[in-house]
């Protein structure tokens, strides 16, 4: 690795997002060995027991289990498992939407801000999107579900210059989530 600081995004002490995400990652592997482990142990003691007690001949058992095997091995070939990316090539490309939000957050109560947005490979190749670590590569919210980009009171964006191309395009007048009445400016009822 060279000096090229850029994607690092040095928090305050001194901890990058790479850190954080691998520091994520092998956690992660570690909680995942010992699950694995313990749902091995419950599921051979299950099959020897039911053997041992004659509820399942172990040659049946052996033919079911490559059967499963063979289906399951073709559920995963599906690419059912993939880390989701937004495909949008260049997000400063897309002409951005004209509502004027500045004249209804006192509404919405910037309520897009709460839904569920895909990160670029140039928002991660930036470094200035936040995303979750449980959920590559969705955009990080606060415990609230809002946009941690969110400042509030104000409901402006922290990032707006280098906003994701789905904030970019994305259009609340016609999103019955966020509005009953876009043009009486009458918001939906919050569920």
């Amino acid at each position: 690795m060279g000096n090229d600081n850029s994607s690092s995004n040095t928090g305050k002490n001194g901890t990058t997002q790479l850190d954080k995400g691998l520091r994520f990652v092998n956690s992660m592997i570690m909680k995942t060995k010992v699950d694995y482990f313990e749902s091995l142990v419950d599921l051979h003691g299950l099959i020897d027991l039911m053997i041992a007690k004659g509820l399942i001949n172990s040659r049946e058992f052996i033919q079911r289990r490559e059967m499963i095997k063979e289906s399951l091995r073709n559920e995963f070939a599906r690419d059912r498992f993939q880390v989701e990316l937004d495909p949008t090539p260049d997000k400063y490309q897309i002409t951005p939407s004209t509502v004027d939000c500045n004249q209804r957050y006192h509404l919405c109560k910037a309520r897009c801000c709460t839904l569920r947005v895909t990160l670029s490979s140039q928002d991660l190749d930036e470094g200035i999107a936040h995303w979750e670590y449980a959920s590559p590569y969705s955009q990080a919210t606060n415990e609230d579900g809002y946009c941690v980009h969110l400042q509030r009171p104000e409901n402006t964006c922290a990032i707006y210059e280098n906003r994701p191309a789905v904030c970019r395009a994305y259009s609340c007048k016609n999103d019955e989530r966020i509005w009953k009445d876009f043009e009486g400016k009458v918001p939906a009822v919050e569920t």
